[in-house]
Parts: C-alpha cells; sequence; structure tokens
C-alpha cells in the first residue's frame, strides 16, 4: 500500500495458521474500544460483523462497518480496526492467488444470506475436508464476493496534500461549515484545483465528500447511545429532520431504524 511518508516504515505483516487451506475463516469477539494497530497480511481478508460496529482505517480513507455486513481488504493492505461497540467477527483469510477478481480497493459490502452461511460454517467447523473441497468453497466465496453490491459507508482520502489537511479537521469536527473556498485560503491552495483533485480522486464534489464524512462520524455517535438531535448539531446539520433525511437517503433507513436492526 502507497504510504504518505518514505521515512515511515510499513506496518508488520501478521502471519496467519492457515494449514495451508485456500480459505480460513476465524471467529473473533471484541470489547468496545479495542484498537487493533496497523497491520497487513498476505491474504486478502473479509471482515464480517454478525453484531456491533467497527471501523477500518488504511492510509486510503475509512470504512465502517455494521452488523451484518463486511469489509474487504485485499492483501498487503496496511489497516487498522478500531471497535465501536461489543462486536462478534468472522474473518475469512483468502490465499492471494485467489483474489484476484476482487480488487486492490477496500469496500464495505452487504453480505447475502449464502456468503453469510458459508462464512459461518467454516469458522465454526471443525470437521477435516479436502483440498478439493476447501478449493470449491474459495470459489464459490470469492464468486460472491465479488457479485454482491458495496455500501455507502466508506469516505475515501485524496492523496492531495490540501485536502488531505481538510480531511484530518472534517473527522475531527464535522460541524466546520467552511466552504471549499474558506478551506482553500486555509490550506493555502486554489478552490478550482482543489474541487479538481477531490473529483479526479474520489468522485465527489465538496458538498458530497463533506456529508460523507458528517454521516459517517454520525455512525459512531449514534453507537454510543447519543440522542439523534445532539449527533445532527455535532456533525453539522441545522435541523435533526434534515440529518435524518440525508441518513435515510444514504443508508436507507432512519437512524433508529438502521440500528434497530
Amino acid at each position: 500500500m502507497k504510504r504518505t511518508s518514505g521515512n515511515t516504515p510499513p506496518a508488520p505483516i501478521v502471519e496467519l495458521e492457515t494449514d495451508g487451506r485456500p480459505v480460513h475463516v476465524r471467529p473473533m469477539d471484541f470489547a468496545k474500544g479495542t484498537v487493533i494497530d496497523p497491520h497487513r497480511h498476505r491474504r486478502g481478508q473479509l471482515i464480517y460483523a454478525t453484531s456491533g460496529l467497527f471501523v477500518v482505517r488504511t492510509p486510503a480513507g475509512i470504512w465502517m462497518v455494521p452488523s451484518l455486513r463486511g469489509v474487504w481488504v485485499p492483501p498487503m493492505t496496511e489497516h487498522a480496526v478500531s471497535l465501536l461497540t461489543d462486536t462478534r467477527m468472522r474473518s475469512a483469510y483468502i490465499a492471494p492467488e485467489a483474489c484476484g477478481v476482487l480488487g486492490q480497493t477496500c469496500r464495505v459490502i452487504s453480505v447475502p444470506s449464502v456468503l453469510r452461511e458459508l462464512i459461518i460454517y467454516l469458522g465454526d467447523s471443525r470437521s477435516p475436508h479436502d483440498a478439493d473441497f476447501h478449493q470449491s468453497i474459495a470459489v464459490v466465496m470469492t464468486g460472491l464476493i465479488r457479485e454482491v453490491s458495496t455500501a455507502s459507508l466508506s469516505v475515501p482520502l485524496p492523496e492531495n496534500d490540501g485536502l488531505r489537511q481538510i480531511y484530518r479537521a472534517l473527522t475531527e469536527d464535522p460541524s466546520d461549515q467552511r466552504t471549499l473556498k474558506d478551506w482553500a485560503r486555509a490550506v493555502g491552495g486554489s478552490e478550482r484545483t482543489l474541487l479538481r483533485r477531490l473529483k479526479d480522486e474520489t468522485g465527489m464534489s465538496f458538498r458530497q465528500w463533506r456529508q460523507q464524512i458528517r454521516l459517517l462520524c454520525s455512525l459512531e455517535r449514534l453507537a454510543s447511545g447519543q440522542p439523534v438531535t445532539t449527533v445532527a448539531l455535532d456533525v453539522g446539520y441545522e435541523t435533526a429532520s434534515g440529518f435524518i433525511t440525508a441518513f435515510r437517503q444514504t443508508f436507507g433507513a432512519t437512524p433508529a431504524a438502521y440500528f434497530e436492526s
């Protein structure tokens, strides 16, 4: 994964005991507040949350993963994980040679029932299976991961230094109301250049990008039990109704229904 500084050593590679199987699933439970430091795996990793909420951070952005969703992390991608609630997860580690069809970028995905049952079965099974069985499972799983829909639960982090400064400021204070013109003055750049770089690197306008940051920051606050109105104001919305509308348009449900499900 590309680093932003040549002086920063790469994150350590965490080796896994997989017995040579093309897919190995490991069940894991974590307490709220747990932080897993930046690391890499030689294998690709699908992290599936059976319950809870966690966030994955890489040098390229942040991905929020609620229960019944998963996040695809390609081989050798540096990533850190923060648990926002008590979380039960299962991680499917897929051999590098089987990951070529799955892409080289992280993405949060919907996990259909057939993929969920395969993950749970492999994580719970203690029965030995032959190599052909595991190879067949790997083909099915990678095919499913490739075809499932991507959820709107990520914020891309641009390479541009000025945009990275804005990103850091907005994640620290998503209620900041400065326009892109204001930010251009603050970071010493041109509004037109920042907008062009943002479009080129994320495919988003400044308004879309800032809203995505705000909504993902809201998930962390909502998961901690804060009232919707408080969260709406904290992340930069003038009214709770405006926040609920944006939330429903992005996530397909109101905040209350989203966390009930």
